[in-house]
């Protein structure tokens, strides 16, 4: 649940920040339809689901969510190593499990520090609220739903289902025409219902600091478009005398903190500006806020399209960077890697029935650290795919494999500069490119000389922390056939380091794309649309027959096995 609000709160963040550089800019716009901006917010925190759109700007904060709740767990990061051991003989039946984080107890004690901000809110709120009944309990009648009260310091409105407005009796019987002038467009603008709402919002997404500013300048909304409402028929002379009611009441003091909506409450500086020079709003100007609202609804209250389902596309042919990276049984000397046929790729149907199956007995806890560990690797090494790191690993002696056995700051490639010896500024050596009529590569031939440098990269997890991290997921699982996939998946994390050979990180690879895109999610279908390490069409359809629960055979020489 906990992940869900994180994720919600990130999206409506971005509309927030939306709403709130609009508020600046359209300064002519009505209040009433600034208000509307934050209806729009509040929709997005509330609404569980969206529609999708093309048009929509909304992240999709899934991954962000989890990396939040899930600290100490294993972003997209190549595994490295310290010392090499020993080369194993066998495969590694049970990992061992030193846990390198406890994520459970991360989520757990959030959730628990989550519950307790919010339960501080609401009971703030419930307090104050009933400290207030018992305030003007002793409260007389004057008419309808207007009530005097000996107790109270400025005018405001108490209850929700049926409201009632309060008076101090001390107030300037002048000023009752002006405050009720305010309070009663408040009613009219079921005030006494959004107010409370939006701080139940506040105290469920109390986290976020945007939530925190927008129920801030929310408030501040609420009362000039209250302001404006009731000054819109008044003369000159009337709006100062309302801007001096205004002023009293604010300077006698409300209790506008657990009060849904007063009078004298907030931003009066102000709203006494404002009132005093109030204009009816231009067409265009309503407009223009119109089309704001339609806008930011189009872009941050719906959600981006996901990729078209796998059923209904062809499979693209591997490519021959993929191609050749073939599954063989594990064994120290591996031989040479020959390509294999392309395995049937699983149909939706058949991976949700495996998924079900694969995930049985395990909690959701589990399932979610199985599934980010997994995932986040896998994106890891999608994008060094594509970035050629797999062909590098064809040589043994490549810095690309430092991503194995080192940790910290490791040096992964080699590049070539050039220097100039002449000495001359940049419009020199234009000058005399131009009289010698050579180019950029002629002239650092002729003048400069090359050096060589190495590029560096940060490698944070160990190949044994990784390891260990699969052993403790293996053993939160019960399936065998998964069981026996992350026992396999370990062992090619490990012979890898120790053999420096290709294959098995050819093995590694392809199961650990296999159990992200066809047993942890399906495919292109389940593909955050932001994600900036992968969702190329070809590369996530791509299958490599790698999961025992299709009836794949890990080091028995057999072929693939198709999903029947």
């Amino acid at each position: 649940m906990l992940t869900h609000l994180i994720g919600t709160s990130v999206t409506a963040s971005f509309l927030i920040l939306a709403v709130i550089a609009l508020r600046a800019v359209c300064r002519k716009a009505p209040r009433g339809m600034i208000c509307l901006l934050w209806g729009l917010a509040a929709l997005r925190l509330v609404c569980p689901f969206s529609v999708q759109s093309p048009l929509s700007l909304a992240p999709d904060a899934g991954h962000i969510a989890e990396r939040i709740v899930f600290s100490g767990t294993p972003v997209p990061s190549p595994p490295a190593a310290a010392e090499p051991e020993a080369v194993p003989e066998a495969p590694i039946e049970e990992a061992e499990t030193v846990s390198a984080s406890a994520s459970p107890d991360r989520a757990a004690c959030a959730t628990a520090i989550w519950l307790a901000g919010t339960g501080a809110l609401l009971a703030y709120w419930v307090l104050g609220y009933l400290r207030i009944r018992r305030t003007v309990a002793a409260s007389v009648r004057v008419k309808g739903n207007i009530w005097i009260c000996d107790w109270i310091d400025g005018p405001f409105i108490l209850g929700v289902l049926r409201p009632r407005i309060y008076l101090p009796s001390a107030m300037n019987r002048e000023q009752f025409f002006y405050v009720l002038a305010h309070e009663n467009a408040h009613l009219a603008r079921r005030d006494h219902w959004w107010k409370p709402l939006g701080f139940a919002l506040l105290a469920v997404y109390w986290f976020d600091p945007l939530v925190w500013a927008a129920y801030i300048l929310f408030c501040r909304d609420v009362e000039l478009a209250c302001d404006e409402r009731a000054v819109r028929d008044m003369g000159r002379g009337e709006r100062k005398r309302y801007s001096e009611a205004l002023l009293s009441c604010s300077a006698a003091g409300t209790r506008a903190s657990v009060c849904p909506v007063s009078f004298g409450a907030v931003g009066v500086k102000a709203r006494i500006r404002a009132a005093l020079r109030y204009r009816k709003p231009e067409p265009w100007a309503v407009l223009a806020a119109g089309a704001a609202v339609a806008l930011l609804a189009v872009c941050f209250l719906t959600d981006r399209p996901a990729a078209a389902n796998i059923d209904e596309v062809e499979a693209p042919a591997a490519s021959p960077a993929v191609h050749w990276l073939s599954r063989t049984p594990p064994s120290p000397s591996p031989g040479p890697v020959t390509p294999e046929p392309s395995p049937r790729r699983p149909a939706k149907g058949e991976v949700l029935a495996a998924r079900q199956e694969a995930l049985e007995g395990m909690t959701q806890e589990q399932i979610d650290r199985l599934n980010y560990v997994i995932t986040s690797q896998n994106q890891w090494w999608e994008r060094e795919y594509l970035s050629n790191i797999l062909t590098r690993l064809d040589d043994p002696e490549d810095l690309a494999w430092n991503y194995f056995e080192e940790t910290g700051d490791i040096d992964v490639d080699t590049g070539v500069g050039r220097s100039d010896e002449t000495g001359l500024t940049g419009d020199e050596r234009v000058a005399l490119m131009e009289r010698e009529g050579i180019t950029v590569d002629e002239f650092f031939e002729k003048y400069g000389t090359e050096y060589s440098f190495t590029i560096a990269d940060y490698s944070k997890y160990s190949v044994d922390e990784i390891v260990s991290m699969i052993g403790e997921l293996r053993d939160s699982v019960q399936n065998e056939d998964l069981r026996t996939d992350l026992t396999y998946l370990s062992n090619q994390i490990l012979w890898a380091r120790e053999t420096h050979d290709m294959v098995y990180v050819s093995n590694m690879f392809k199961l650990l794309h296999d159990m992200d895109y066809y047993l942890l999610r399906y495919g292109p279908a389940d593909q955050p649309s932001t994600d900036p390490y992968s969702g190329i069409s070809s590369v996530v359809s791509n299958y490599y027959g790698m999961l025992t629960v299709y009836g794949a055979a890990h080091g028995k020489g057999a072929p693939p096995v198709s999903a029947k």
